[in-house]
């Protein structure tokens, strides 16, 4: 699903628990309609390979959908800001930020805190401190994802690194260890990279991208090197430094 599209369907999940919420015909029935969507969070989560006890959607998938509407719904119906589901919404955010891209959060988080208000009977002081809660929490999670985020390259980025200084034989270093033991590593961190950037919403530290591509280049040249020189010529040298 594009990101224009998963956005619009998690606003439309949140903007529907808004009109059941202030329908009378339908609000008699928001426990049901709570548990419906939680059964289709399930049921969706096991048609796409999912386990059933992994409670984290699936990134950029439908299932934060269903999430979505359940939360508010749940809350809503349930005492909205003095609800004791209300820590559920904290949760609803994590979710968001950890399964969907940084725009969407960011959009899905301010329309939660809107439609709390819009529902909320006489706001107080008390029910407005809580929903600012939300935005304040949402800065917090997006903050840790980024560090999550630049933490995990980092240890990838490591990791690579250590494993060709440790595995290859650069003398010996055929076309076929080259690519499963250092240019589909590197390729697999340049595709993290961009996915992560993606999800924030903002280019590649070139600092980071600079150094991939030298790397690349260099053990790249480094095989061309290898590939010249004569078989037999190694084994007289071999034999001559024995």
């Amino acid at each position: 699903m594009s990101s224009i599209k998963h956005t619009l369907a998690v606003l439309l999940a949140i903007c529907l628990a808004y009109i059941w919420l202030t329908t009378p015909a339908l609000s008699y029935y928001s426990l049901q309609a709570f548990a419906v969507a939680t059964l289709g969070f399930f049921i969706t989560k096991r048609i796409y390979g999912g386990k059933l006890w992994h409670i984290l959607p699936k990134a950029h998938s439908i299932e934060i959908v269903f999430v979505s509407f359940a939360v508010v719904l749940l809350i809503g119906s349930t005492g909205n800001s003095q609800s004791l589901f209300y820590p559920f919404a904290y949760i609803h955010l994590f979710f968001l930020v950890m399964t969907t891209r940084q725009s969407t959060a960011v959009v899905a988080t301010l329309a939660t805190m809107l439609v709390h208000y819009a529902i909320e009977p006489i706001p107080t002081s008390v029910s407005i401190a809580a929903f600012m809660t939300l935005p304040m929490m949402l800065l917090f999670f997006l903050f840790a994802r980024r560090q999550y985020d630049d933490s995990r390259i980092q240890q990838k980025v490591l990791q690579t690194e250590e494993q060709a200084l440790n595995s290859l034989e650069y003398k010996e270093q055929t076309i076929e260890g080259f690519i499963v033991n250092f240019l589909q590593p590197k390729l697999l961190i340049l595709r993290d990279l961009l996915e992560t950037s993606i999800h924030r919403g903002e280019p590649i530290d070139p600092h980071i991208l600079e150094t991939q591509i030298t790397l690349l280049s260099s053990e790249s040249q480094k095989v061309i090197e290898s590939s010249k020189i004569d078989p037999r010529t190694k084994k007289t040298e071999n034999k001559l430094e024995s």
